[in-house]
């Protein structure tokens, strides 16, 4: 039998509200991003293949390698802000009636959010298989928006390989400058992904924990649990492991 999420989830307003996130974020990637990054690679691919033959050329690739770079912290700090956004209109649906708390959800930063999940939805991030993801995706658009600094520093002692050349070995508590900082293609895809599969294991979650639900729906589930099954998993145990005390909602 496949395997169910054992913690009751309270669906509620921001279900709603995040219908069709997860095809917004898809569409944003496949449509805008993915398009504009592989064109700014494909040029960087064209222009070292020219200075076979025309020793200038090299100056042009230097430039085209430049582009690319911000490019992709653009479209880095992009998703990042799409992210964000939509969490915030998500957790706003669950304080319709407090101006004051509704503006703190939206003024603050990643990790009141991460805060502000927990007390909302009874829930810690951390149960999501995609937490990892969707947390290095708000670090690095935190860099790309304010360059170096505290947050660079954080990222460069956990992730050394996003400045590929540098030397990570070298004694220094400062990051390298972000104009060095290297986003890949194949990452922003990952984040993405990580991204558009978040909000449709909300979706499923609204879907499981309907109190009433048709046939068809019914007839759906096993699909559905079979599709997130790792997912699941990681879910139930996370939420069995976690301090009872830290589940309880605060209400805010």
């Amino acid at each position: 039998m496949d395997e169910k999420v054992q913690f009751s989830w309270l669906n509620g307003a921001g279900e709603h509200v995040c219908t069709g996130f997860d095809r917004m974020v898809d569409a944003y990637w496949g449509k805008v991003a993915q398009p504009a990054l592989a064109a700014a690679a494909q040029e960087v691919h064209d222009w070292l293949a020219a200075t076979a033959n025309d020793v200038s050329a090299v100056f042009v690739h230097s430039d085209r390698e430049m582009q690319y770079q911000v490019t992709a912290l653009g479209l880095c700090l992009s998703l990042s802000a799409l992210w964000e956004r939509q969490l915030r209109r998500y957790l706003s649906a669950y304080v319709p009636h407090d101006p004051a708390k509704t503006q703190d959800v939206q003024m603050h930063h990643w990790g009141r959010l991460q805060e502000y999940f927990q007390q909302l939805r009874g829930v810690p991030l951390q149960a999501f298989l995609w937490y990892p993801e969707l947390d290095l995706l708000s670090r690095l658009g935190n860099v790309c928006r304010h360059g170096n600094g505290r947050s660079a520093d954080d990222l460069w002692r956990t992730h050394p390989e996003f400045w590929p050349y540098d030397d990570p070995d070298t004694p220094s508590v400062s990051a390298p400058p972000v104009e060095r900082l290297y986003i890949g293609a194949e990452l922003l895809e990952h984040l993405a992904g990580a991204l558009v599969q978040f909000w449709s294991f909300i979706e499923y979650l609204y879907t499981e924990n309907l109190r009433m639900k048709h046939s068809s729906v019914e007839r759906a589930l096993p699909e559905l649990r079979q599709q997130y099954a790792t997912a699941i998993a990681h879910f139930n145990q996370t939420m069995t492991s976690w301090p009872a005390g830290f589940l309880q909602g605060s209400g805010l």
